[in-house]
């Protein structure tokens, strides 16, 4: 959700079906834009969560190629941004946003237990959007994602650990609606790659990892 200071916006990131469905309704709905009273023009920050999936393919370059693994988890961020009213209905946007959570696959063994999440990292990039009615934005993002990935074995696999930062793309798709006052809600999808990339080096070839997020905000 986020409140816009001074007109501007603090938001609290969660995903809400009635926002989507308020949005929908009053798509249908002609209404003049200056009516809500609402600036989307200013800065903001903001707190929010969601759920998310990684998928981490694997490849033995130049032999063989696998889906690989995947796995779930949670996360929560904080973000900041500025945007500004073109005209009445379209608005262009910067943000930064970091995060913090536990998305990834764990794979169990006998006697072992190997986690690899993605621990935090950030988005940075910008927003085009179009106001659906004059207290509800729909928009695009793109930008450019930082990810640390972290891997911790358990059990058998104890003292078995792994870090590594990877740089990649983000884009998105999202839908903002005012709530009262200054206070806005953001419903978001956003899609992270970040890029095919070798880890291990051997005679004549390499394993080589391309991690991918799915993340609703």
């Amino acid at each position: 959700m986020f409140l816009r200071v001074s007109a501007k916006s603090f938001l609290l990131g969660a995903v809400s079906a009635v926002a989507l469905i308020s949005a929908a309704h009053a798509a249908d709905v002609v209404q003049p834009v200056e009516a809500s009273g609402f600036n989307w023009s200013g800065a903001y920050v903001g707190i929010g969560g969601g759920f998310g999936a990684s998928v981490h393919k694997f490849s033995v370059a130049p032999i063989v190629d696998f889906n690989g693994i995947g796995g779930n988890g949670v996360f929560g961020e904080l973000t900041a941004g500025y945007d500004y009213m073109v005209n009445e209905r379209f608005l262009l946007g910067g943000f930064i946003d970091a995060n913090i959570g536990n998305i990834g696959p764990s794979i169990s063994i006998p006697d072992a237990d190997i986690d690899l999440t993605n621990a935090y990292g950030f988005d940075v990039g910008l927003r085009a959007g179009y106001l659906l009615n004059p207290s509800t934005l729909g928009y695009v993002l793109g930008g450019y994602s930082w990810q640390h990935f972290k891997l911790d074995g358990s059990g058998d696999a104890d003292g078995l650990e792994f870090t590594e930062d990877r740089g990649g793309y983000v884009l998105g798709v999202g839908m903002e609606t005012v709530l009262r006052g200054n206070w806005t809600l953001k419903t978001e999808y956003r899609y992270a790659n970040y890029g095919d990339k070798s880890v291990i080096d051997f005679g004549g070839g390499s394993l080589n990892v391309e991690p991918s997020t799915h993340t609703f905000h």
